[in-house]
């Protein structure tokens, strides 16, 4: 997965061919009606965007490296698996992501109109790849990594704190989304896929491969467990629940 995510970031840098350009179905109105009309204003927007997706990146991957190691007593176990399961949906999405912008490669919105005349005032050069949205497909990922894992394992000890962290992650990759709209990054049909995709690497992922085989082993029926037991005899697992 790293060689295919190098392999086609080289690949986004050397500018490709853009064999898309225009809008298709509710993309021209959402534009004209959610995009800032001063370049002040898409900076800001474009700004906003990079710290909330930044931020929730670096939320999933310490928060699944550090509060298992602060809240449970130095849990390294816990720690490594969530990290190496957070990069690997991380890296999934990412990889698909450039995947589109490459094979797809589809003009930004803010390049309609654009000219090659000299002095231009919006000349027609490579701003990146509009399809798929990244930062939308990105935060999503986190906000679906995130969800996955406060609904599977109590890590700030069950209750309203882990009941939380989903509602305010899928917020922020909602918010992420329509900012990139507003800053005249990606068309609306950019950035609902990316929605779509990214929330579903992250939180389908994580809990097809891990937490459904967890929860169907240590927990068969609700208010039950399978737990270890062993005494001066012999050693096993006992079936226990709680009326």
């Amino acid at each position: 997965m790293s060689l295919g995510n190098i392999s086609f970031e080289v690949l986004y840098q050397s500018e490709p061919r853009e064999r898309w350009t225009g809008p298709i179905l509710l993309d021209g109105g959402a534009r004209d009606w959610m995009r800032a009309d001063s370049k002040a204003g898409r900076l800001r927007a474009d700004d906003v965007s990079d710290y909330l997706w930044h931020g929730s990146t670096y939320y999933v991957l310490l928060d699944g490296l550090l509060t298992p190691l602060v809240s449970d007593r130095f849990n390294t176990e816990v720690a490594f698996q969530l990290t190496l399961l957070n990069w690997q949906a991380i890296g999934l999405a990412g990889l698909v992501a450039r995947l589109t912008h490459v094979t797809v490669g589809r003009r930004r919105p803010m390049l309609e109109g654009c000219s090659n005349e000299p002095g231009a005032p919006n000349p027609c050069a490579f701003e990146g790849a509009s399809f798929i949205a990244g930062h939308a497909m990105m935060t999503s990922a986190n906000a679906g990594l995130a969800c996955a894992d406060h609904m599977a394992l109590p890590l700030y000890g069950g209750g309203i704190a882990d009941d939380l962290v989903c509602p305010v992650m899928v917020t922020t990759a909602l918010s992420v989304g329509l900012l990139r709209i507003v800053a005249d990054k990606h068309w609306l049909s950019d950035t609902v896929p990316a929605w779509l995709l990214g929330g579903g690497i992250g939180f389908g992922m994580p809990w097809l491969l891990h937490y459904r085989y967890v929860r169907q082993v240590a927990s068969p029926l609700p208010g039950t467990a399978l737990l270890p037991w062993a005494n001066e005899t012999g050693a096993g697992v006992t079936f226990a629940g709680q009326l």
